[in-house]
């Protein structure tokens, strides 16, 4: 695999960095980050309206690192690592960091500005080099009536603290990596097969589908 210091435009462009990712692994994402979000839910659902955001964040946070436990495989290529209370999973196959946020409605992340959270949505060569650095993750929405309070899971390739190179929701990206597969599947041509009848002393050939 090439390696780099600072990552490209193809190194960074959404379609390759998804169809590297996959369906299967994009799927095991989305499950992590719902089934965090659903245990929060079920245990501080009725005191949401009055928690604040960073306390609802930290809970989900670390539901989503009890996910990552419980779900991962060793099928799923994806490794855990765990230091100074945060977690990221590494895709060693195919050169990618991922880290666990919320994203508020601009779909970008809060983060505390430490040189290690910096060098990270800047896409610094001296965190995790040769690494393209993802960010996966949820929006909320308190307000919903219909208590589906999960208002999509998402991933992200920043630019810097400020801007995205790209953003997607997981559901958007897998539906289109679907397509994909089956638009390069070839459609089956029914098999033609024909039976031979005698009559009299002629042979009649007919074809069947």
């Amino acid at each position: 695999m090439q390696l780099f210091d600072v990552p490209s435009e193809a190194d960074l462009n959404r379609d390759n960095i998804l169809e590297k990712i996959g369906v299967l692994r994009l799927k095991k994402l989305d499950l992590i980050i719902r089934e965090a979000v659903q245990s929060f839910i079920d245990d501080y659902g009725d005191q949401m309206f009055w928690l604040s955001s960073r306390t609802i964040a930290s809970h989900i946070h670390d539901n989503m690192h009890k996910c990552c436990k419980k779900l991962l495989s060793i099928e799923d290529k994806m490794r855990l690592v765990t230091q100074n209370n945060t977690f990221k999973l590494i895709l060693d196959d195919v050169n990618l960091v991922l880290q666990f946020k919320k994203f508020n409605k601009k779909k970008l992340t809060s983060n505390i500005p430490t040189n290690a959270c910096l060098a990270f949505v800047r896409q610094s060569p001296t965190l995790f080099p040769s690494f393209v650095k993802l960010t996966v993750g949820y929006r909320l929405n308190k307000s919903s009536l219909s208590g589906n309070f999960l208002e999509e899971t998402m991933i992200a390739c920043h630019n810097n603290e400020y801007a995205n190179h790209w953003s997607t929701k997981i559901s958007d990206a897998v539906n289109s990596l679907i397509k994909q597969t089956d638009s390069t599947v070839p459609s089956q041509v029914p098999t033609r097969t024909y039976k031979i009848s005698p009559k009299k002393d002629l042979l009649i050939i007919s074809q069947t589908e």
